[in-house]
């Protein structure tokens, strides 16, 4: 790819105007990702930071070797050959191999000042002002080594003259170093041995016709700089030689004690325990004595139990006192309740509790209560899952608050009689009522208590119904004004005869269906507007039946046709003959001519001539 000219933004200001190529001159700063730089630099020469540190440039590479920058060569075998070390040849940087270095310092002689050599091998004679010949070592020098001849004449010298001197328990000797030999000889007990530059001195096991060493259990003895011991409990029965009198033992009894008496019994003498007949038991096997309570206990005195719960498993619970005490310590309050219960399940697979008892929450009343499914507490939930008020089947003496049901077996009669009544709608009282006999009362029904609401539908219509063969002893019940009272068929029929023979019916009311057979009946009987077309049957009525005058508008329905009209028609002529018929509900014109005029306002026709006016009106043509 050819080599491309970068774009630049070109600006007049600080607005940028247009894009333009880069000139030779153009530079990017190195704040901006640049060098800042126009050109290279010459053949050789890096790229760096200048002396300022505020811009890059191009010069040479300067003569130093990063030391701390290379890789640790420590452990690394130097090759004499191949291996190369850097140094400065007066400014020049060259190297040089392990050999060069090597050919250096053999030729060189060094002088050693407050070295130390470690390990070091001397090969050949050693000389110098260090090393003294000195057989006697009178220098006594601390900075100074002796020849080998010089220590042995030394050490010769010293040992022929030296004796060794031993003092022992008994006496003294001397050895002579140089020409006699130290003897060590064991004793009693005690046995030597030599081997190689070790003398041994061994004690002899101890046993009963020689002495030596012995050993001690560390179980039974203890032993501390030499001094032996018998521990505490280091002597067993076993090791006893018969037995120990009581007068070796500083405690010699035991103290049996009751809690108020004691009683000391010595070693070897018997402790008997002894049970109370029916209370206590007391039992002994294989040196384990067993104190408890027979299977029957019977016991004389007071007993106190003392805790939250005692659990009493017998078959039968008999009691003495007459009067049992619960709730003993309920002296400061009433917050428990009082009574007792008992478990029992009729299904099989849930528990249910009922009791006795007296109720703290509800003024102290006594309760019997059953089916409850929770165990009471200190208090018998009434409102408990179940909980369930129990029937108590007694004969009861006294009073009785509440509702009573049931019957009495044995009751005859009450203690004081009492009479039974009634008031409302139905009185009734009876004689004095002591349960010993029957009583009769007679009761009265009240005026106006029996209402309609009170009758049963079925009162008349459940009866069997009458279609002929009324008699005049028969009676109807009837209301005289509220009263309930009864009325018979004849005094019925004397009532109607009366009426039915009258000339005119004047109390009878409306008659609503029916044929007329008669005289006429008066307009004044008949309401406006009753007879309509579907009270008159067709061709009923003709002129005979009306009287004259009798019909006017209000009595018509809609419009009478022309057919029912005596004349239906108008007839227009002159006055020597007729002209035309128009029947009814026909339009007629009248139209002027030769000088007349015609015109018609508010149903008033006018005939005007040219010299006088003539007036009618169109509704006063007759008929005919």
């Amino acid at each position: 790819m050819a080599q491309k000219t970068p774009i630049k933004a070109i600006y007049s200001g600080s607005t940028a105007t247009g894009l333009g190529e880069f000139a030779a001159s153009d530079t990017i700063d190195y704040s901006d990702g640049g060098t800042g730089i126009a050109s290279l630099g010459s053949a050789g020469q890096v790229l760096k930071v200048n002396s300022g540190a505020s811009a890059l440039e191009y010069g040479n590479v300067e003569a130093v070797i990063n030391i701390d920058g290379m890789t640790d060569g420590s452990a690394v075998t130097l090759h004499l050959t191949q291996d190369k070390i850097p140094f400065s040849d007066n400014g020049t940087e060259k190297y040089f191999t392990p050999t060069t270095l090597n050919t250096f310092l053999s030729s060189t002689t060094q002088t050693l000042t407050n070295k130390t050599l470690t390990s070091p091998v001397l090969n050949s004679s050693i000389s110098g002002t260090s090393i003294k010949d000195e057989d006697t070592l009178s220098s006594d020098s601390a900075t100074h080594l002796a020849t080998q001849q010089s220590i042995k004449a030394y050490v010769d010298a010293t040992v022929t003259a030296e004796d060794l001197d031993v003092t022992s328990d008994s006496g003294t000797i001397d050895i002579d170093l140089d020409s006699e030999t130290l003897t060590i000889a064991g004793g009693s007990g005690i046995d030597t041995s030599g081997s190689s530059t070790t003398i041994t001195i061994a004690g002899e096991d101890a046993s009963t016709s020689n002495k030596g060493v012995a050993s001690f259990s560390s179980s039974d003895f203890s032993v501390s700089s030499g001094a032996v011991t018998v521990k505490s409990g280091g002597i067993t029965s076993t090791q006893l030689a018969g037995s120990v009198a009581n007068a070796k033992l500083a405690n010699s009894t035991i103290t049996v004690a009751d809690g108020s008496s004691t009683t000391a019994v010595a070693l070897g003498g018997t402790i008997t325990f002894a049970g109370t007949s029916n209370e206590v038991d007391v039992a002994e096997s294989s040196g384990t004595i067993t104190i408890g309570l027979p299977d029957d206990v019977t016991i004389a005195g007071d007993l106190t139990v003392s805790g939250d719960t005692t659990t009493v498993n017998t078959a039968t619970l008999s009691v003495e006192d007459p009067l049992i005490i619960m709730a003993s310590g309920n002296n400061s309050a009433d917050a428990v309740d009082i009574g007792f219960y008992g478990l029992y399940d009729t299904s099989g697979s849930q528990d249910l509790y009922a009791g006795l008892f007296r109720d703290a929450g509800d003024s102290g009343k006594w309760k019997l209560f059953k089916d409850n499914q929770a165990a009471p507490t200190t208090t018998v939930n009434v409102s408990g899952t179940g909980y369930a008020v129990a029937t108590l089947v007694a004969d009861l003496e006294g009073d009785v608050t509440g509702d009573v049901t049931g019957n009495a077996d044995t009751a005859t009669a009450l203690a004081a009689g009492r009479t039974i009544g009634m008031t409302g709608d139905v009185v009734w009282t009876s004689a004095s009522f002591t349960g010993s006999g029957n009583v009769t009362g007679t009761a009265t029904i009240q005026a106006t208590s029996v209402e309609g609401s009170m009758i049963n539908n079925n009162v008349i219509s459940g009866q069997t119904e009458i279609t002929s063969g009324l008699a005049d002893a028969d009676e109807l019940l009837y209301s005289d004004a509220g009263t309930v009272k009864r009325v018979g068929m004849d005094t019925l029929k004397t009532y109607f005869s009366a009426l039915i023979g009258s000339t005119s019916v004047t109390t009878l009311g409306t008659i609503a269906t029916g044929v007329w057979q008669g005289t006429a009946i008066a307009s004044s009987y008949i309401a406006g507007d009753a007879i309509v077309a579907s009270k008159i049957a067709d061709d009923a009525i003709d002129s005979e039946h009306y009287t004259d005058g009798s019909i006017d508008n209000q009595h018509l329905a809609g419009s009478i046709a022309n057919a029912k009209l005596t004349n239906s028609s108008i007839t227009l002529g002159d006055a020597s003959s007729s002209i035309m018929t128009i029947s009814l509900g026909q339009q007629f014109s009248i139209i002027g001519s030769n000088g007349c005029t015609t015109s018609l306002d508010n149903n008033i026709l006018t005939i005007n001539t040219a010299g006088a006016e003539a007036t009618g009106y169109a509704a006063a043509l007759a008929l005919g």
